[in-house]
């Protein structure tokens, strides 16, 4: 299902978490053109919004609302609950050249009322993006900050400035995904789900021809401290309806993109919001007993 959102036209990246009353919540990426430099290079800024959708995924305008990041430039939000509080992670420029990028997360109430902002800093020293957050069962967060080796880092406020723990877990199960599809990078959230294993839906790209191609996979992993990966996808998750999408006016001509951002577990489904082509917002609903007939297993090693 696609979604339009009211005044909003070239709305994507949507991540997508449970709210009240059968609703649900939705952080979501919007460009806007900010300038047009000499030789008529256009310049976008990058700004996050929620709104509420009803439980048929409808947008209710009235809940639509701007997240302060006090930063022009931020972009692609994930969106996670935490009893009753909604972490929306997201990656801002640093400098005005752009050679930066910070992760940071706004924290917000349901009727998005922001309470907070925590900047994580930089670990390498480049452009932090992609990272994967998930919380345990003792609301401790974590995320994983590559999956090829699988890598997880622990966060820590206190002291300041945070403090990040770092695990290689595996070097191998991603292999062969990377070789046909390209390295796995990181996409919704993960959420603890049956057997005890965590499950996150991730993204990749490869140039087919002229064209570089985003492709969506599925991998489930055991919680700490282990962290071993259990489940990774044979294939794409796939829909030829996704990419014919109308290209985005800030996106790059020569890519098709489908990429993961948010995550809603409903009895044995999956609901999967989704970025398409830098232009629009889509959900995907999944069997997860058929999706996950469909990958790779690992035993513990």
């Amino acid at each position: 299902k696609f979604i339009d959102i009211p005044d909003n036209k070239y709305a994507y990246n949507a991540s997508i978490a449970s709210a009240s009353n059968g609703d649900y919540l939705l952080a979501f990426r919007v460009d806007g053109l900010r300038k047009i430099r000499t030789g008529k290079i256009k310049v976008y800024e990058s700004n996050l919004k929620t709104i509420r959708v009803n439980s048929s995924f409808e947008p209710i305008p009235s809940t639509l609302k701007n997240i302060q990041t006090g930063n022009t430039f931020s972009e692609d939000p994930r969106i996670i609950q935490l009893k009753d509080q909604y972490y929306v992670f997201y990656n801002e420029n640093t400098n005005a050249k752009n050679e930066y990028r910070n992760m940071a997360t706004s924290i917000l109430s349901e009727n998005g009322k922001q309470s907070n902002k925590i900047t994580f800093g930089n670990i390498s020293n480049t452009i932090e993006k992609n990272w994967t957050p998930f919380f345990t069962e003792n609301n401790d967060l974590y995320f994983i900050y590559k999956f090829d080796p699988f890598t997880v880092h622990t966060y820590n406020s206190t002291p300041y400035p945070p403090l990040f723990n770092r695990f290689v877990v595996n070097n191998q199960h991603f292999d062969e995904w990377s070789v046909k599809w390209g390295d796995p990078r990181g996409g919704t959230p993960a959420l603890k789900f049956k057997n005890n294993e965590y499950i996150t839906f991730f993204h990749s790209s490869k140039i087919y021809g002229k064209i570089r191609w985003f492709f969506m996979g599925v991998a489930t992993f055991t919680p700490p401290p282990f962290m071993e990966v259990k489940r990774v996808s044979r294939f794409p998750i796939f829909s030829t309806r996704l990419y014919s999408s109308i290209i985005g006016p800030s996106a790059p001509r020569d890519k098709r993109v489908c990429y993961p951002a948010g995550l809603v577990l409903h009895k044995n489904k999956a609901i999967i919001s989704l970025g398409i082509n830098d232009a629009k917002i889509a959900l995907l609903t999944l069997d997860l007993d058929k999706l996950l007939t469909n990958t790779f297993t690992y035993d513990s090693i």
